[in-house]
């Protein structure tokens, strides 16, 4: 064996930001050098994406991992053993044989995903580079935009809104630093503005205030951004995750405003985008309409997402490809399980003109290898969640950390559009 032969494999049950149990990987080689990696999770989730693998039973109310968790120490362990930890492409495909599904259901996605990625930090700290040079194979030169959820909405806050997210896209910035900066100031006064309002207001990865109408969130927004002195420099963002309101019986999207058909909701985003300045827009239709998603694509101006549209997958970016379904990617390392496979999907969706938009998901964990990904793959935006819980907090700061190990001569995409 060599100091890069992988020596010893730990792997435990953590807690998310959610406070719901996550796995949690430790990779050592023989050197002694160690990477620590865990795996997200969402609320809102594709079908087709590698899926958690849960528990059941009574306790953590049937949301624990300590199948996963076992997992990985009796059935992944063992071969991956004296392996070569730079070797991410063989590991990756070793991982993928071990568990035998189209959907890593039978080792869990979120084991794979643990120690997918805990192999990759442990390989970077082996090279002694950062995780995102390890990754892109050259320094990068820029860093993405950033997208900053301010509003929650629909079943994952509790409220009437109809969409998921109401986002910020800083972009009149010549630095992240810069962006971050004003995304923090324009969410500190909204939060004032809500509260004047409304009184306390419920945090989830956003604010969550009882508001019902989309143009009313959206009205909140425009009138922070005014107020805190960026007007004109900040655009707006939509997550619809229109699979949480979609009635697949009776083929209609379930809206405060009544039913609407495929026809009628890309109808109702154009009359938004010609009132907002909507630069981006995520998840608009359910997740099999490819065929909308070409239509919403031609019909609007802005970045359109695929984010349950694609889970990360290859196949299914090529099946969008064909149909010209969206203009963008959500990039997301635990949807595709292996760190192999999100970075194929990542190069096909370059390859065939879609931007990458990196994206965190709501049951985040203080791993801040997300922030490092987003750099790696060139993408476009980075999606996170607002400034204001600490597994979010540590993805800003790593981007921060990493603004400061690139110069001051590094680039920032956000000024691109």
């Amino acid at each position: 064996m060599n100091s890069r032969s992988i020596a010893n494999i730990k792997a435990r049950q953590i807690l998310n930001g959610r406070g719901i149990p996550a796995v949690e990987a430790e990779v050592w080689t023989q050197g002694g050098v160690c990477g620590v990696a865990s795996c997200p999770s969402g609320v809102s989730t594709s079908t087709f994406e590698a899926v958690d693998l849960r528990d059941g039973g009574t306790p953590f109310m049937g949301k624990g991992v300590l199948q996963a968790v076992q997992n990985i120490r009796e059935v992944v362990s063992p071969p991956l053993m004296g392996m070569d930890v730079t070797d991410q492409q063989k590991i990756d495909q070793t991982l993928i044989q071990l568990d035998g599904t189209s959907n890593k259901s039978r080792l869990g996605g979120n084991a794979v995903t643990a120690i997918s990625l805990a192999v990759a930090k442990a390989a970077a700290s082996f090279q002694g580079i950062p995780l995102y040079q390890y990754i892109a194979g050259s320094k990068p030169t820029k860093l993405p935009g950033l997208i900053l959820n301010m509003l929650s909405g629909s079943r994952t806050a509790g409220n009437e809104l109809d969409f998921e997210d109401h986002l910020i896209v800083p972009f009149g910035f010549d630095s992240l630093p810069e962006a971050l900066q004003a995304g923090v100031e324009v969410f500190h006064t909204l939060h004032r503005m809500l509260q004047e309002r409304f009184g306390p207001i419920p945090q989830i990865t956003a604010l969550a205030p009882p508001l019902r109408m989309t143009s009313e969130a959206l009205d909140y927004l425009l009138e922070a951004i005014r107020r805190a002195g960026y007007e004109g420099r900040i655009s707006l963002g939509i997550d619809a995750a229109a699979g949480l309101f979609y009635d697949p019986k009776r083929r209609k999207y379930r809206l405060q405003q009544g039913d609407l058909t495929r026809e009628e909701m890309i109808l109702h985003y154009e009359i938004l985008a010609k009132k907002y300045p909507i630069l981006f827009l995520e998840d608009g239709l359910q997740e099999d309409d490819f065929e909308g998603f070409g239509e919403l694509t031609r019909k609007l101006h802005g970045l359109v997402v695929g984010d349950d549209l694609f889970a990360t997958n290859k196949e299914r970016l090529l099946k969008g490809v064909e149909h010209h379904a969206a203009n963008a990617l959500l990039f997301k390392i635990n949807q595709a399980g292996t760190l192999s496979e999100a970075l194929e999907t990542a190069v096909t969706a370059k390859n065939n003109g879609y931007a990458i938009v990196s994206s965190v998901r709501s049951g985040e964990t203080e791993d801040s290898a997300q922030a490092d990904l987003a750099v790696a793959v060139a993408a476009k935006f980075m999606k996170l969640g607002a400034p204001i819980r600490g597994e979010m907090i540590t993805k800003y700061n790593r981007f921060l950390r990493i603004a400061e190990e690139l110069g001051e001569n590094t680039g920032y995409r956000g000024k691109e559009f």
